[in-house]
């Protein structure tokens, strides 16, 4: 065994120690409290959430695959899905199996017109700036759902928890109740993330995606059009946003007012973690990341019952994953980053200028600058806004 890979399999074996010991931890105390049947309700929710984490973290991997950038709007598409879902069903009262898949191609064709009108300017543009264009995407998209529903003639736009084919289908597992939809969840998830692998793998869309992803530009000289790809690959991550939101709306209910924050970033984050964890490039690990951290923050939930340890636990799972990661790009992740340029290389000061006194000086003031703009940030922003602003630190 290298001495690279040692210290990242003892970083992978502590960071699984601890998963196993607080899984372990929360499964006795499920057992003293509630006995097996708090262990089933515990493991159940955890594979329902699991699940559904995986519908958007596989999202976040694929467009990252793609272009190497994180899509922070990925969130905010799913809150559009959210609130049309619930129009559609809840509101107007149409038929659960028109309102779903109306959902999932309006997502799909959602995410697609946002990369052809705006991530397509940028196309060559550096990594980073695209990155910024997504949260400006993103804050534009919450605001287009504040008045969505106006839109659906939903002036009221209250709260409620529609029903569906599969609601009367219920069973009680103390202390949690589960319904037909949960079981929903999970199949979809299953026959989603299969037919997705079975995409890439066999089709030949997919196979281009595949070859661009590792290098786009010599997918041009292919002939391969990879503008078209890159809205092809934005439509999928679409569709799986729209799928997830859409199918916790019959579980956890449409409330306008914590819409945003529960789905937008709450689930950014989450999606954001698992993704980490995969490399950002694995699909498997992605999914079984998402199995873990549902797990951990089911765990959370039941012992402690603070959202702000959950919070914790998740920007843990972020860090541990980070750490694990490999800290240089191989040849192919070398080559997948010549079509979406870095950032632009800026030459450093010279050293025969950086000691002059003026200098100095200014490099102070400007760190003092940074410093009141980084401590003030969360006092002039909303919680969601502090929340997006974390997620562009820990991507930079």
């Amino acid at each position: 065994m290298s001495d690279r890979l040692r210290p990242l399999l003892r970083a992978a074996a502590m960071a699984g120690g601890l998963a196993a010991l607080l899984i372990g931890g929360a499964m006795v105390l499920a057992w003293r409290l509630h006995g097996s049947r708090g262990v089933a309700s515990l493991l159940g929710q955890a594979l329902v959430y699991g699940c559904l984490y995986s519908l958007f973290s596989v999202g976040l991997v694929v467009v990252y695959r793609a272009s190497r950038v994180i899509n922070f709007a990925h969130g905010a598409l799913s809150v559009v899905s959210y609130t049309f879902f619930w129009e559609l069903l809840g509101f107007h009262g149409l038929s659960y199996w028109i309102s779903l898949p109306a959902t999932v191609v309006g997502g799909a064709l959602l995410a697609a017109l946002v990369e052809l009108v705006f991530i397509r300017r940028f196309f060559t543009s550096a990594r980073l700036i695209v990155a910024v264009v997504t949260i400006g995407l993103a804050q534009l998209l919450i605001a287009f759902t504040r008045g969505l529903p106006g839109m659906l003639g939903d002036h009221e736009n209250r709260p409620g928890l529609p029903r569906t084919p599969f609601t009367h289908l219920a069973w009680r597992t103390f202390p949690v109740r589960f319904t037909g939809d949960y079981g929903v969840l999970v199949l979809l998830t299953v026959v989603t993330l299969g037919l997705l692998g079975a995409f890439f793998r066999f089709t030949s869309v997919g196979i281009a995606i595949r070859g661009a992803s590792q290098n786009g530009d010599r997918a041009s000289e292919l002939g391969i059009n990879v503008k078209t790809l890159s809205t092809a690959v934005w439509a999928i991550a679409g569709a799986l946003a729209a799928l997830g939101a859409a199918l916790q709306v019959p579980i956890n209910g449409y409330n306008p007012s914590a819409g945003a924050a529960s789905i937008g970033v709450s689930t950014l984050v989450i999606g954001l973690a698992a993704a980490v964890v995969g490399g950002m490039d694995s699909i498997p690990m992605t999914v079984t990341a998402s199995l873990g951290i549902a797990v951990v923050i089911q765990v959370m939930n039941f012992g402690f019952h603070q959202s702000a340890v959950v919070d914790v636990a998740v920007l843990l799972v972020i860090i541990v994953g980070l750490v694990i990661q490999r800290r240089s790009l191989g040849r192919s992740e070398e080559a997948s980053t010549a079509t979406w340029a870095a950032t632009q290389e800026v030459r450093p000061v010279p050293a025969e200028l950086a000691r002059l006194p003026v200098v100095r000086v200014n490099q102070r003031r400007l760190l003092g600058v940074v410093a009141v703009v980084v401590m003030g940030y969360p006092f002039v922003m909303s919680p969601s806004q502090t929340s997006l602003g974390s997620l562009v630190f820990i991507d930079g």
